[in-house]
C-alpha cells in the first residue's frame, strides 16, 4: 500500500494531540454538503471530498495542522487501495487529492479519518462516500487558461471496461460557430475531428478560435461520438480564460512594443540583417496564485508569430509564419533581396491572427528592433582579368591602429599571420574606399576580401563579413543595355582561351528583385535557363522571359554565366564564371510573332504574344479606314476566332498594335491567309474505278474533288471536327486534289499521289483447305491493274484485271507443294505497287485415279478387280475406296489348288480393312489366297494418305492347274492419265 504525502509536509509534525489541549469532542464534518449522492467524475479523477476537523459543542472550533487519512477502495482496487494523508489547513480543511485514473466501472468508496486515531477521546467518526463510475464514460477537460495562437487543448479521456478493444475511434463535433478544431497546433481547423484513442484513452484536439470571442463565452458545449455511432456524450466545458502571451526579444530582454534602435545590431555583412528571435511568455496554462502573488510566466511552444521587415520609406514585406519551439522561441527567416542594402530597418514580430483577432478591441504591441544597415565590406562579385578591384568599407569606430583591406585566396586563412595576401592596404578612418590593381588572368577562381584590424602582437580579428569574389574566366555580353518590350534577346558567350567548353555551364536569367545566386548556395529560382556548354557560343532568350509578372515601370534583368557544378554536392553548387550582364526591358506596348487566317465564313482567327497586360489589340480596318478593339491580352497572349468580316486591311493582310493608356505599340502587317485543305490519305478503290481522300480543312467549309477531266464535283462541307472524307467520280490519274472555299474563295490543296491498296481476297478463305495441285484464287482488286501471285520463291501466277467489278481468277502455272503454305498478292496500277495481302491455304494431295481392270482369262483360272467408284473418279485426302474380287478357281484333277494374289499398296495408300481369306506374304509383299476349286470374293478398303501417287490401280496375278509353273500378271491393262 503506497502512502501519498506532500512533499512540503513530510516533515510537518502536528502539535500538541488536541485531546490533551482540550477535552472536547473531534468531529469530521463534509464541507461541500452532502457527497453521498455524488455519481459522476470530475475531469479524469474522482470529485475530490473536502472536510473540516472540528472541536467543541457544535463543531465552531476548527483544528489545524491535525493530519487527515483518505483512503480509495473500489471494484479494481481491492489488493492495493490508494491512499493520501495531509493536514488541514488554518480553517481546519483537508481536501482528497486527484486520486489515480480508474481501471474500470463499479462503485468506489472514498473515505476520510484522522491519523492514529487513538490520541482522540471519544475517537472521531470516518466519512464513507460512495462515488460511482459508469460504464463507460468519456471525461473532457481544457486548461484553466489557454493561449489561442497556438491552440487551446482540449483534453478527452474514455474510461471503459477493460474487456473492449484496446483503440476505440471517436468523433468531436463542437456545437460552436465561434470555435473549430484541429489535429495539431498547426494544422487547419475544421467543425469536428477525428482521432483514435491510445491503450490509456489518451486523446487530445486544439481549440482554434475561427471569429472574435464578443464575449467569451462561459461553456463550451461538445459532443462526442464512439466509431459505432451507438454511443455518444454531451458535455458543458468551462470555457477557459484567453490570454495573449507577452513577445520578448531574446537579445535584449525587452517586451513587446519597446523597439531596440541601437546601431550594434547591424549585420554587416552586406547580405542580410540580424535575425530577431522572441520568446513568446506568459503564465501556464494551470498556474494557480502563491500567496496572493502575480502568476508566473513561463516559455509558451506552438505560438504563432507572424515576422516582417520594413525599411525606412515604411515599405513592409512579410517575412512569413513561425511557431514558438518548446523553449518558446521562434526567430525571423533570414531578409535578403531588396533588403540587402544600407540604411535603416525595423524586423516586426506580432502574434498571428487568428490569436489577436480573437480578442475583440485587443491590439497586443509587436516585438520590434531597429536595425542601422552598414555595408561592412562591399565590392565587385565578379570581375575579369586585370580589371580594378575598388572595395568600400564601414566600421563603427576606426581601430587605434587602423585596418587592413585584403585579397587573399579562398584557401588561405585571412587571419593567420604566415599568409601572404594577394593584395592589402592600411587604411584609417570609419569609412572610405581602396583600389587594387586587376588580378591577372589565371583561369576562373575565387578571392577573398577581408577587413582586418590587430588587437595584439600576431593576433587579427575580422571587422566585417569577409567578401567572395570571382574573378572570372568566362565573358557574357548582349548587343545592348535597354530592350523593348516583347523582343527576343540574345547572349553571347565565352568560356576562354584555351577552352573547349564546360558541360555544366549555364545561363540564368534573373530579375533585379530575385537575384543574384551565390556561390556554393542555391539561389532564388531562376526566370530562364539554358545551357552554355560550347567553347562560345549565343543563347537567346524568348520574349516570353521577360514578361513574366504584371509591371508598369521599366523592368530590370541580369544574366548569369554559371557553372552548376558536377550534381556530386548535396548543395546546388553555383559558382559564377563570368561579370554579370545587366539590362532593362521597356514597359512599353509590343506585339509580335501573330499569325491570322480567314475562317470558313468570312470571320478571322488571330493569335499571338504581345504586352503588356493593362492593354487592347486593335485592327486597322481598310473598309472604315479607322482603328478598332479586337479583344484583350492574357498571360501576354492575344487570341480570338471571330474577328468580324471587314476588320481586316484588305483581304491578304492584318494589321495589328497594342494600344495601352495614350500609348501604342509599333505596327505589324500580318499575312492574312485563306488556310488549304490538307489531303493525308488518297486511294484507289478496289472494286471500282472511285478513288478515297481523307484529311483535314476549314470546319464548314464548302469542299469539291477534282475529276479526270478536270472538273470539280462538289462533296459534303468539311466537318465541325475540321475532318472530311469523300470519294471521288470516274477519277483515274495519278493524283488526287481537293479544294474548300474560304471567306468567299476557293482554295485547292497539293496534288497528293493515289496509294494502290493491297488487293482484297475473294476465295478461298484465309486458313481453308483446298484441293491441289492447282487451287484456283480469286481477288477483288482495282480495274486495269495487274495482279501478281506469288510464293515464297517464285512468281506463280499473274492477270490483269478487266472486270468493271474488279474480280479476278488466278490458277497457279505450277503445282504448289501439299501442306500449309502462305501466298502473297500484289496489284500494280500506273506503275505503283501496293502492299502485299497474304493468303495462308492447306492444299491436299493431288488426285488419285482408281482403274477397274480385269485379267483376261486363265485355263482353270478368272480373276477380277473392281472398286466402289467410277473408273477415272477424283479422291481426296482421307477418302476411303473400296476394292472386291472375284476369283473363279477350277481343276480338273490333282491335288494342286489354285491361287489369287493382291499386290501390296504403295506409300501414301493405307489398308483399313482386308478379307481374312486373304493372308499377307512379308517377304513377297502380295496378298495371297489358296483355294481349291470354286468361286471366291475378296475385300480391301484403301484410305488416301498424304504423299500418295498420282494415279494408281491395284496389280494382281493368278495361277491354276494347266500351268507349268506360276504365271504372273502386269497390271494395269487399262491406263490412264490425269485428265486436263
Amino acid at each position: 500500500m503506497e502512502l501519498i504525502m506532500p512533499a512540503d509536509q513530510e516533515a510537518a509534525k502536528p502539535a500538541a494531540s488536541p485531546s490533551r489541549l482540550a477535552p472536547l469532542p473531534v468531529t469530521l464534518i463534509p464541507v461541500d454538503g452532502d457527497q453521498e449522492s455524488d455519481s459522476h467524475l470530475s475531469s479524469d479523477v474522482f470529485a475530490p471530498l473536502t472536510i473540516k476537523v472540528t472541536q467543541g459543542e457544535g463543531g465552531l472550533d476548527p483544528l489545524e495542522g491535525v493530519l487527515v487519512d483518505f483512503t480509495l477502495e473500489g471494484p479494481t482496487l481491492q489488493a492495493e487501495p490508494q491512499e493520501h494523508r495531509c493536514p488541514t489547513n488554518a480553517l481546519g480543511q483537508a481536501s482528497s487529492p486527484a486520486f489515480a485514473p480508474l481501471a474500470g466501472p463499479g462503485t468506489y468508496t472514498l473515505t476520510a479519518e484522522l491519523h492514529n486515531t487513538d490520541d482522540y477521546h471519544p475517537a472521531p467518526s470516518s466519512l464513507n462516500y460512495d462515488r460511482t463510475a459508469p460504464e463507460v464514460l468519456v471525461v473532457a477537460s481544457l486548461p484553466k487558461r489557454c493561449y489561442l495562437a497556438g491552440g487551446c487543448p482540449l483534453r478527452l479521456r474514455v474510461i471503459r471496461p477493460a474487456t473492449e478493444a484496446d483503440e476505440l475511434s471517436i468523433n468531436c463535433t463542437l456545437a460552436s460557430d465561434t470555435f473549430q478544431l484541429s489535429a495539431t497546433p498547426q494544422s487547419p481547423p475544421a467543425p469536428t475531428g477525428d482521432a483514435v484513442t491510445d491503450e490509456d484513452g489518451n486523446f487530445i484536439l486544439f481549440l482554434r478560435p475561427v471569429k472574435p470571442l464578443d464575449p467569451t463565452p462561459a461553456t463550451i458545449a461538445l459532443h462526442v461520438s464512439a466509431e459505432d455511432s451507438q454511443r455518444t456524450w454531451t458535455a458543458e466545458i468551462p470555457c477557459p480564460q484567453i490570454l495573449l502571451p507577452t513577445l520578448i526579444d531574446v537579445s535584449t530582454g525587452q517586451e513587446q512594443g519597446a523597439p531596440a534602435s541601437d546601431g550594434g545590431l547591424d549585420s554587416g555583412d552586406g547580405q542580410a540583417l540580424v535575425p530577431l528571435t522572441i520568446r513568446a511568455m506568459g503564465p501556464g496554462p494551470d498556474d494557480d496564485p502563491v500567496d496572493g502573488q502575480q502568476l508566473g510566466d513561463q516559455p509558451l511552444p506552438d505560438i504563432a508569430v507572424d515576422f516582417s521587415v520594413t525599411d525606412e520609406n515604411g515599405q513592409t514585406r512579410s517575412l512569413g509564419t513561425r511557431y514558438t519551439d518548446a523553449h518558446g522561441e521562434a526567430t525571423s527567416p533570414p531578409s535578403l533581396g531588396p533588403y540587402a542594402g544600407r540604411g535603416t530597418y525595423t524586423l516586426t514580430a506580432q502574434l498571428s491572427p487568428p490569436s489577436t483577432a480573437a480578442i475583440r478591441g485587443s491590439s497586443p504591441a509587436p516585438a520590434q528592433r531597429t536595425s542601422i544597415r552598414t555595408p561592412g565590406l562591399e565590392g565587385p562579385t565578379a570581375v575579369n582579368p586585370g580589371q580594378p578591384l575598388t572595395f568600400a568599407y564601414t566600421v563603427k569606430q576606426a581601430a587605434a591602429e587602423g585596418q587592413v583591406v585584403s585579397v587573399f585566396r579562398t584557401n588561405q586563412d585571412p587571419l593567420n599571420p604566415g599568409e601572404d595576401p594577394f593584395y592589402h592596404q592600411v587604411v584609417t578612418g570609419a569609412s572610405g574606399t581602396v583600389t587594387f590593381p586587376g588580378i591577372p588572368h589565371l583561369g576562373a577562381r575565387d578571392y577573398l576580401a577581408t577587413l582586418t584590424t590587430a588587437i595584439a602582437p600576431e593576433e587579427f580579428i575580422h571587422l566585417a563579413e569577409p567578401l567572395t569574389f570571382t574573378v572570372a574566366n568566362s565573358t557574357l555580353t548582349t548587343a545592348g543595355e535597354s530592350f523593348p518590350a516583347g523582343q527576343d534577346i540574345t547572349f553571347t558567350y565565352e568560356h576562354g582561351e584555351g577552352n573547349t567548353g564546360n558541360p555544366n555551364a549555364v545561363i540564368c536569367l534573373y530579375t533585379e528583385m530575385e537575384g543574384p545566386p551565390s556561390s556554393g548556395e542555391q539561389g532564388p529560382g531562376a526566370l530562364d535557363t539554358y545551357d552554355a556548354t560550347d567553347a562560345s557560343g549565343t543563347v537567346t532568350f524568348p520574349a516570353e522571359s521577360f514578361t513574366t509578372g504584371t509591371f508598369i515601370t521599366d523592368r530590370n534583368f541580369t544574366a548569369y554565366l554559371l557553372d552548376m557544378g558536377d550534381g556530386t554536392s548535396e548543395l546546388d553548387d553555383y559558382r559564377w564564371l563570368s561579370v554579370p550582364c545587366h539590362i532593362t526591358v521597356q514597359n512599353t506596348p509590343w506585339i509580335n510573332n501573330f499569325t491570322a487566317t480567314y475562317n470558313a465564313n468570312g470571320t478571322i482567327s488571330a493569335t499571338g504574344r504581345c504586352g503588356p497586360y493593362e492593354a487592347t489589340v486593335e485592327s486597322f480596318s481598310g473598309s472604315q479606314n479607322d482603328w478598332v478593339g479586337i479583344g484583350g491580352i492574357t498571360d501576354n497572349t492575344f487570341t480570338n476566332n471571330n474577328i468580324p468580316a471587314g476588320y481586316e486591311l484588305n483581304d491578304t493582310t492584318l494589321r495589328l498594335r497594342v494600344k495601352s493608356g495614350q500609348e501604342t505599340s509599333s505596327l505589324i502587317n500580318i499575312p492574312l491567309t485563306r488556310p488549304r485543305p490538307v489531303i493525308e490519305v488518297a486511294t484507289y478503290r478496289n472494286g471500282t474505278t472511285n478513288v478515297n481522300v481523307e484529311g483535314a480543312g476549314l470546319p464548314g467549309a464548302e469542299l469539291a474533288i477534282k475529276g479526270s477531266t478536270g472538273e470539280w464535283i462538289s462533296k459534303d462541307p468539311v466537318g465541325t471536327d475540321g475532318r472530311f472524307n469523300a470519294d471521288g467520280d470516274d477519277y483515274n490519274t495519278a493524283g488526287a486534289i481537293v479544294r474548300q472555299q474560304v471567306a468567299g474563295q476557293w482554295v485547292e490543296s497539293d496534288a497528293v499521289p493515289l496509294a494502290v491498296p493491297p488487293p482484297e481476297i475473294t476465295s478461298p478463305a484465309d486458313g481453308s483447305t483446298v484441293t491441289g495441285p492447282c487451287p484456283p484464287i480469286t481477288v477483288t482488286g482495282r480495274p486495269d491493274s495487274t495482279v501478281t501471285l506469288k510464293t515464297v520463291d517464285n512468281v506463280v501466277a499473274t492477270g490483269t484485271i478487266t472486270d468493271t467489278d474488279g474480280l479476278l481468277t488466278l490458277t497457279p502455272t505450277e503445282n504448289l507443294p501439299n501442306g500449309t503454305i502462305t501466298l502473297t498478292i500484289t496489284q500494280t496500277l500506273n506503275a505503283t505497287e501496293s502492299p502485299d495481302t497474304t493468303l495462308t491455304i492447306q492444299v491436299t494431295p493431288p488426285w488419285i485415279l482408281l482403274l477397274t481392270v480385269e485379267a483376261p482369262e486363265m485355263p482353270l483360272t478368272r480373276v477380277r478387280w473392281y472398286s466402289d467408284t467410277a473408273p477415272g473418279a477424283r479422291l481426296g485426302l482421307g477418302d476411303v475406296v473400296t476394292l472386291l474380287g472375284e476369283a473363279d478357281l477350277e481343276r480338273e484333277s490333282g491335288d494342286r489348288k489354285n491361287s489369287a494374289f493382291l499386290a501390296g499398296l504403295p506409300d501414301g495408300l493405307k489398308a483399313v480393312e482386308i478379307s481374312p481369306e486373304l493372308e499377307w506374304d512379308e517377304t513377297n509383299g502380295y496378298w495371297r489366297h489358296d483355294s481349291p476349286p470354286g468361286q471366291f470374293l475378296y475385300l480391301v478398303k484403301v484410305q488416301v494418305e498424304s504423299g500418295a501417287p498420282a494415279t494408281w490401280a491395284p496389280s494382281f496375278r493368278a495361277d491354276g492347274q494347266g500351268s507349268s509353273d506360276w504365271q504372273p500378271m502386269h497390271p494395269p491393262y487399262i491406263t490412264a492419265s490425269m485428265p486436263e
